[in-house]
């Protein structure tokens, strides 16, 4: 039993020294070129490496040429068994007011080891909250809405895209 303890021990040490002295900072930017290949650009960020996280400070997101968002703070995370991504107050380009709300408090995207083929997610704004999925097997993107009075009135448009459920809707999408 000591044996198998120690060896926990020694596994998880392993494990903490790895995302201590992992380069943070070239795994970052190798992703950014990765979102580049897909015409997805970050700019004007500021990258600070807080040991077991990345914090990644008032992103601008751009999809080909045009302006999508900013967010205050993006923070991503590893602790071995659980791994995501925190984007912290996003602001929406105006232009996109008649689909999503402006202010975006937090999204949250989430990697469970024991699950290895599921990314979970989940986010929220003052006018409503989201849940779901995407499950890389099925290769399905799933989301369970749940929307304020007011802001079902305020997007029709992208309404007409969801499915209803009980107590709010649904989005699937197969890729």
């Amino acid at each position: 039993m000591k044996k198998l303890l120690k060896l926990l021990i020694y596994f998880h040490v392993m494990i903490a020294l790895i995302v201590l002295l992992l380069p943070k900072h070239n795994l970052y930017y190798a992703f950014e070129e990765l979102l580049q290949k897909e015409k997805v650009y970050l700019s004007n960020e500021t990258i600070i490496d807080r040991g077991l996280s990345l914090d990644i400070q008032n992103p601008e997101f751009v999809f080909d040429k045009l302006n999508l968002a900013k967010a205050e703070n993006v923070k991503v995370f590893s602790w071995g068994f659980i791994n995501g991504v925190r984007f912290e107050n996003i602001y929406i380009n105006e232009g996109f007011s008649d689909f999503l709300p402006l202010e975006i408090d937090q999204i949250q995207i989430i990697h469970f080891l024991h699950n290895p083929m599921v990314l979970d997610i989940k986010g929220e704004s003052s006018e409503g909250f989201f849940f779901g999925n995407i499950d890389f097997i099925q290769r399905k993107l799933f989301l369970h809405i749940r929307l304020e009075t007011v802001a079902q009135k305020k997007y029709p448009s992208i309404l007409s895209y969801l499915n209803s459920e009980e107590g709010g809707y649904y989005y699937e999408y197969q890729f």
